[in-house]
């Protein structure tokens, strides 16, 4: 079975390779504090999004969907 095109694509990520790779691409990047970098490194490449884990960013981008849609 093939799945939907997605709507929205999103990165989740934990480093400034991972926040680079998301701003290349046009994408959403949510920063994750629980990886290996603190706020302040994730910060100075300007995530869209810097949560504690991996719950929080999944929550942050239900809500942000939602909200889209409701638009």
């Amino acid at each position: 079975a093939e799945l939907p095109e997605a709507a929205q694509t999103w990165m989740v990520g934990d480093t400034e390779a991972d926040i680079i790779a998301a701003q290349t691409h046009q994408i959403p990047i949510v920063s994750v504090l629980s990886g290996i970098r603190d706020r302040t490194r994730l910060s100075a490449h300007n995530p869209d999004f810097i949560v504690e884990n991996l719950e929080a960013a999944v929550d942050l981008i239900l809500r942000q969907t939602l909200q889209t849609a409701e638009t």
